[in-house]
């Protein structure tokens, strides 16, 4: 099978498409499926500082290049932080101290990946991170 790029029709066997028949992903056009456009103006890396993450850095750093996109990086500072199986203890005195060093964390993280020419930027929020995580892709425009 060929390789194929964002926009392209891919040649899909038809004994493939009668397994996605039905769903948005391919759409039957004889032996073919559509493909749909991959072009990211915005792209959000949402981080929790683990190796995962950083591989996901270089991934979006690399898209954005590609794309001309802009990267937005994410840490969301969680109010509450769990300790023993049961019980929340709130942090709320540590909470100016933990903001700064997750935004400078953050910054440490794109030195290393030489951003130019990507237009990159990073955000810290406080909050639970699922949904802060949503909440800033979807005022970013990312979804």
């Amino acid at each position: 099978m060929k390789p194929t790029f964002p926009g392209k029709s891919l040649q899909v066997p038809s004994n493939r498409l009668d397994r996605v028949e039905g769903s948005s992903v391919a759409q039957r056009e004889g032996d073919q499926a559509a493909v749909p456009s991959f072009r990211p103006s915005r792209i959000l890396v949402p981080t929790d500082f683990s190796p995962f993450s950083r591989v996901a850095l270089h991934y979006a750093i690399s898209l954005g290049r590609a794309f001309g996109a802009q990267i937005t990086l994410l840490h969301v500072v969680p109010l509450d932080f769990s300790e023993g199986e049961f019980s929340l203890i709130n942090y709320p005195f540590s909470k100016e101290r933990l903001l700064r060093q997750a935004e400078q964390q953050l910054n440490e993280w794109l030195k290393p990946e030489g951003t130019e020419p990507v237009r990159a930027r990073t955000l810290v929020r406080l909050g639970p991170p699922v949904a802060e995580i949503v909440r800033m892709a979807i005022e970013l425009g990312v979804i």
